[in-house]
């Protein structure tokens, strides 16, 4: 009877053992699935970024490349960009550069665009948004900035890449001579889905 007994209890041990070694091997299938996917996810997340800020170096390249922004290789045209504001709708230029996106551009220094014969009618630090109507007594342009982006941030379906670079806007007064060239700061968002 003893005999018996302790062959029962063995068998219960081995029944035991085989079953938490069963669990075991589950619980390690499913922790192994679960990195798996977790470094699959990382994966794709890495390629959205890559993609992402080959879209903002593209656009920044474009508006500095292009003849559209430009009077000379790498310097904004300050009349092209003025015009730009009145002769394109945001949806156009968006076309045309390939990317939901805002520009602004601040000439840093008024100062010196007063030295240089622009007489800007603005203390320093202060902004005039340039226009037809006052364009060169002024020193910055917003272009495609509108509202409508803010609410797709807001909703969750798209999200805001930034870069800011400096630049040089070129302007004609036609009170100098020659164009003079001033530093300004390209502040570039573009918009890219989540």
């Amino acid at each position: 009877m003893k005999m018996k007994n302790r062959q029962n209890i063995k068998g219960q041990m081995i029944l035991i053992e085989q079953f938490v070694l069963v669990i075991l091997v589950i619980v390690g299938i499913i922790i192994l699935l679960f990195y798996l996917a977790n470094w699959k996810n990382q994966d794709i997340q890495q390629e959205k970024i890559l993609k992402d800020t080959a879209t903002l170096n593209n656009v920044a390249k474009y508006i500095l490349y292009s003849p559209l922004f430009t009077k000379k290789l790498k310097i904004l045209d300050g009349s092209k960009l003025t015009s730009l504001q009145e002769e394109f709708t945001c949806r156009e230029l968006r076309d045309l550069v390939g990317a939901n996106f805002i520009l602004e551009i601040q000439i840093e220094n008024t100062d010196e665009m007063f030295r240089t014969g622009l007489y800007i009618p603005i203390e320093k630090n202060n902004q005039i948004i340039c226009n037809e109507n006052n364009y060169p007594g002024c020193n910055r342009w917003e272009i495609c900035k509108d509202n409508s982006e803010e609410s797709l941030i807001n909703t969750g379906k798209m999200q805001a890449l930034f870069i800011k670079l400096p630049v040089l806007v070129n302007i004609y007064s036609e009170s100098s001579i020659e164009d003079k060239n001033y530093l300004a700061t390209m502040y570039l968002k573009v918009l890219v889905s989540k």
